[in-house]
């Protein structure tokens, strides 16, 4: 299960390691369970935020995240490995009473070096992992700067107009270890769901 961390869902934390709790008092008290025991297990469990399937996130302080959705392999029947491994996606980022939504084609490699550098930083709580695409499409650079804290710098291009009409939303949000300790386990599971091909 995925849990909302932020300030907002303190409840909704408080109340999952609840649900846990009852779990595991169900287990130790043989016979059928209580009413209110079932009811309590109930209520806590309106707050656990089931995960995204085909999703990473990068969340901050004050509900600020941006979110990349896979919906599949472009060309799922491609015969060489450039047009193979190009994705399609949708990106969103909401910040504050700022927002965007984008459909956006990303590529598999993108994803697996992104994956491998923000791991690395987090594990040190140091230095930088970023996130390019080809097109140009979106644009992301997390910096860890001290105990455990980290800043999200990025910009999302709109890829329905050209230069000089494009739209660019640039941002820059704070973020943590707890927060990018769960966009790594996100990309592993991209990476591993979606991972690079070589057609022959």
């Amino acid at each position: 299960m995925q849990i909302d961390h932020s300030p907002d869902n303190t409840f909704g934390v408080l109340h999952y390691f609840l649900a846990r709790t009852l779990v595991g008092i169900d287990h130790r008290v043989s016979g059928p369970p209580s009413r209110a025991l079932c009811l309590l297990k109930w209520y806590a469990s309106l707050h656990v935020v089931e995960p995204l399937k085909n999703t990473v996130q990068i969340r901050g302080d004050g509900g600020r995240v941006i979110q990349i959705e896979i919906s599949g392999y472009e060309r799922p029947d491609a015969g060489d490995e450039y047009d193979a491994n190009w994705l399609r996606a949708k990106c969103s980022v909401t910040l504050a009473e700022f927002s965007a939504v984008l459909s956006l084609a990303l590529v598999t490699h993108d994803f697996a070096r992104f994956a491998d550098e923000l791991e690395q930083a987090v594990q040190l709580l140091k230095g930088r992992a970023t996130f390019s695409t080809a097109e140009a499409g979106l644009g992301i650079e997390i910096k860890f700067t001290t105990a455990g804290h980290a800043d999200v710098f990025g910009s999302a291009r709109s890829q329905t107009s050209f230069v000089p009409d494009q739209s660019v939303l640039s941002f820059s949000f704070e973020t943590d270890q707890t927060y990018l300790e769960q966009t790594v386990r996100e990309l592993k599971a991209i990476v591993s769901r979606f991972p690079a091909r070589s057609p022959r």
